[in-house]
């Protein structure tokens, strides 16, 4: 199985404060264990260190980015970059999807998972159902 990993779901993973927080982890050690190929982005990284700067602090926040690149670096996991041509086509993706609340970004890691045919996404944006992707976790309200 393949699984993309949004910002949302990194937050919910490493703030213990988080309402859903032992869900996502749960979700996300079940991966780990089961052999799942992991795809992150760069952005998703991004926005997930500065909300985690807010919630738990710079310097956990910067330790999340070392364990995410030293497992890069190991083969744990991908990461994909957004650039012109990932934005491009997220664009015209959000065009054609526009009445659904997810932003550009979102869009983004969309075009990133049709591209490699991955079809599950880790995320509290249930709205990734309404383009044909499989949420984790599937209970309805997480993208509160």
């Amino acid at each position: 199985m393949r699984l993309f990993i949004d910002e949302s779901a990194w937050i919910a993973i490493l703030d213990r404060g988080h309402e859903h927080h032992a869900a996502f982890r749960r979700h996300f050690s079940e991966a780990l264990q089961n052999g799942t190929k992991l795809f992150t982005s760069n952005v998703a990284m991004g926005l997930a260190i500065g909300e985690l700067k807010e919630r738990v602090g710079v310097e956990k926040s910067l330790k999340f980015y070392e364990i995410i690149e030293e497992a890069y670096l190991v083969n744990h996991i991908r990461i994909l970059w957004v650039g012109r041509r990932a934005q491009k086509e997220a664009l015209r993706w959000m065009r054609r999807y526009q009445e659904l609340s997810l932003g550009l970004y979102d869009f983004a890691h969309a075009v990133f998972m049709d591209r490699r045919r991955i079809h599950t996404i880790l995320t509290q944006k249930v709205e990734f159902t309404q383009i044909g992707f499989r949420t984790i976790p599937e209970w309805e309200g997480t993208s509160e």
